[in-house]
């Protein structure tokens, strides 16, 4: 069985309607370019082996069972009978760290991580975890925006609010 994802969180439609927002996924070769450097059984990590040896580009990825997904939520298994009664379940981390060059050549850190919290049993399906994603990465656009640059470029200042808003 299948959450219905689509149907909880909602925004009413802009106008014009939102044009296609052009944020694929960087292509990530793992076979040819990546290799595990430590694997402890919840926890990879991943090495470039295209990124410069004293520059490495890494990926980790974690998984630890969590004994109540309603921490931190505002809501409980008690709430309403609406909500899962399930409150065990999973934290997936993913996280990419990396060394980038500025326009002047100077080089920079960077490091960015997505958590990921869902309950056992069927539901969530994989559909539902990455229509949450997406409505995650929606929120570095602008309301109507197709492109996130005006939005990440407040962000950076510590303009945390929405223009709209």
């Amino acid at each position: 069985m299948s959450m219905w994802i689509t149907a909880l969180p909602s925004d009413t439609a802009t106008s014009p309607v939102t044009p296609t927002r052009a944020f694929p996924p960087a292509p990530i070769n793992f076979g040819a370019d990546w290799r595990i450097i430590r694997d402890t059984g919840t926890e990879i990590l991943l090495t470039n082996l295209l990124s410069p040896m004293d520059q490495p580009e890494q990926i980790r990825v974690a998984y630890s069972e969590i004994s109540d997904i309603f921490k931190g939520t505002g809501l409980t298994a008690k709430s309403t009978s609406a909500v899962t009664q399930n409150t065990k379940g999973a934290s997936i981390l993913i996280q990419l760290t990396g060394m980038g060059n500025d326009a002047a050549g100077l080089l920079y850190p960077y490091s960015a991580h997505l958590v990921l919290k869902v309950p056992f049993g069927t539901d969530p399906a994989a559909s539902d975890i990455t229509m949450i994603i997406k409505r995650l990465l929606g929120s570095l656009y602008a309301t109507g925006s197709d492109s996130c640059v005006s939005r990440v470029e407040g962000l950076i200042r510590g303009s945390l609010k929405p223009i709209e808003l």
